[in-house]
């Protein structure tokens, strides 16, 4: 009797056993769906972001940046296609930089940081703030320490409204800048004397390299000299054109200018003289501050006609066939960034 019991508890543990394999197998492919569905579901979760990238030269590029964010993220957070963009500015100044950073579209948010001293430090507090806006749940992954003489870039956590940047402009498109100044120098040989030489100068700088000038020009005899007897002061008056090539600090222009001759003999006034002529200029430009420039200019021109004052119905003088001038200027841009 007692092997009969035995042999049929046997059996039923037997038949257990059979029926719990499927059980746990089902049991272990309902997880692993599970799990899968919370990835799917997690993966569409995430933040996405265009990304709008201007940086200096000396600043990590935007294919850096975008890595700094993936890798803080644990993904890729930038996406063309995403309502959102993050704009994120790197620009430097006086020898450190700055950045400022904002949410545009479908996402909000802003932040300004700096000054620091390395823009390679910047980009990448600029990139973990960037991942803490998109993802404020992202973990942090670890850092190397910064260099001593570099201290971590200073967050204004005030700057909560921003004003998106301005996009860049069009590959191709010129740039322009308006430009004001002031020369004044002497001029030798187109009149009598040593004379005075005072130029208001405006015109446009294109591309930081090709300027249009135009001036309002006068040029007087500094003291009065005697010509055939006669007490003589003669001044000249007119305008002047140039196109310059500016190669800084270096600047060459071809000028055209055109005016008259005037003057006095005895008291008595001389008959007006026209006055044309065509020239080069050359000389260095150097910038003091933000738009403003010093420059200094020697040029050479040869008048069309040349000067020839009459008195008492006489020639005393004749202007030479080249005349030349020295002069030092003051320049300045009001729109320059």
């Amino acid at each position: 009797m007692s092997c009969e019991v035995a042999a049929r508890g046997r059996a039923r543990d037997s038949s257990r056993g059979r029926n719990s394999k499927p059980l746990i197998a089902l049991w272990l492919l309902c997880l692993t769906s599970l799990a899968a569905v919370a990835d799917a579901a997690c993966a569409q979760d995430r933040a996405r972001a265009r990304l709008s990238y201007r940086a200096d030269a000396s600043c990590p590029d935007e294919s850096a940046f975008h890595d700094l964010v993936a890798v803080h993220l644990g993904y890729d957070p930038f996406d063309d296609a995403s309502d959102g963009t993050v704009h994120v500015e790197l620009s430097a100044h006086a020898g450190s930089y700055t950045s400022t950073l904002a949410l545009s579209g479908s996402l909000r948010g802003a932040r300004a940081l700096g000054p620091s001293g390395d823009c390679a430090d910047l980009a990448r507090a600029a990139a973990t703030t960037v991942s803490m806006l998109l993802d404020p749940l992202a973990p942090n992954p670890p850092t190397e320490e910064a260099p001593a003489q570099s201290p971590p870039p200073h967050t204004d956590e005030a700057s909560v409204e921003f004003q998106v940047p301005p996009a860049a402009p069009a590959a191709g498109a010129a740039s322009t800048e308006m430009i004001f100044g002031l020369d004044v120098g002497a001029d030798l040989g187109l009149l009598p004397n040593v004379a005075l030489d005072v130029a208001l100068v405006g015109g446009v700088t294109i591309d930081r390299v090709f300027r249009v000038e135009l001036a309002a020009q006068m040029r007087h005899t500094l003291v009065p000299l005697v010509l055939g007897g006669a007490q003589t002061a003669l001044g000249t008056y007119g305008g002047r054109a140039g196109a310059c090539g500016k190669f800084a600090p270096v600047l060459f222009c071809g000028d055209v200018e055109l005016g008259a001759h005037a003057g006095t003999a005895s008291d008595q006034e001389l008959a007006l003289a026209w006055h044309a002529a065509v020239g080069a200029r050359g000389g260095i430009e150097v910038p003091v501050t933000d738009g403003v420039a010093l420059r200094t200019m020697l040029s050479l021109g040869v008048p069309l006609a040349r000067l020839s004052p009459r008195y008492d119905g006489e020639h005393v003088w004749e202007g030479p066939p080249i005349v030349g001038a020295l002069s030092v200027g003051v320049v300045a841009a009001p729109g320059s960034p």
